[in-house]
């Protein structure tokens, strides 16, 4: 094997190895992915919210059964005094039923507010039931998604391990001048520092070589570059 058919292995390990890289930023069920998990987050917050108004809810029924029961409490005191005979003064006795009157207005009113609270409770409860269950159907479609992209990534992710390794291998074949001419002209070219030779055409730019140049690359021994792109040629043979 001549000297640069380690450099033409080197190119193609490394352009396999930024295809692979392509590949796995550009998989599809990635995108997929990340918009479910966008979709997700969103509905996580607004479960979040509705949990916060529910303890709100709560909270605010609590308070207003605590005001109720207070209510009630100076309603029946009043009305004890009321009918226990203690009193017999007539105004005394009139200004305690217009208390008790105005302790029976406001027990209305507060009975009204916490029935609002609980059918608001009872709304905000059927709506976190249809968010759990879209969560849950969410999460679940998240979980396949993340397992077909596990596998399609693991594959490439493998194959990518195995490449160091590889290139490992093939840098104490290459003389140090040609594999600091490869790495030039790889950034140059954008990782295509070695060109194919077909017959007398490079492939790296499609012009014909002179005769006496093919000569000389036939067997890959040779370090020869491409007068018009500059590129190492290797030689494939006619065909």
């Amino acid at each position: 094997m001549g000297k640069i058919n380690y450099l033409w292995d080197l190119q193609c390990i490394d352009t396999r190895e930024k295809s692979l890289w392509r590949e796995l930023e550009n998989l599809g069920i990635k995108k997929e992915i990340t918009e479910l998990e966008s979709r997700l987050g969103q509905k996580r917050r607004e479960f979040m919210e509705l949990s916060r108004r529910l303890q709100e809810g709560e909270r605010a029924i609590r308070k207003k059964e605590g005001e109720a029961g207070e209510n009630e409490r100076k309603q029946l005191e009043l009305e004890k005094r009321l009918y226990s005979g203690q009193t017999s003064s007539a105004r005394e006795l009139s200004q305690i039923q217009r208390k008790i009157a105005t302790l029976k207005e406001k027990g209305k009113e507060l009975e009204e507010k916490i029935l609002a609270l609980m059918l608001e409770q009872e709304a905000l409860e059927k709506e976190q039931e249809k968010l759990t269950v879209v969560l849950r159907e969410l999460e679940a479609e998240l979980d396949k998604k993340q397992a077909v992209y596990a596998r399609e990534a693991g594959e490439l992710e493998q194959e990518l391990e195995l490449l160091p390794a590889e290139r490992e291998k093939l840098l104490p074949m290459v003389e140090e001048k040609w594999l600091d001419l490869y790495q030039r002209l790889s950034v140059i070219n954008k990782g295509q520092a070695v060109a194919a030779v077909r017959g007398d055409l490079c492939l790296g730019c499609r012009i014909s070589l002179p005769t006496n140049l093919v000569s000389q690359i036939i067997t890959n021994d040779r370090l020869q570059t491409c007068p018009n792109c500059g590129r190492i040629l290797y030689y494939q043979g006619t065909k």
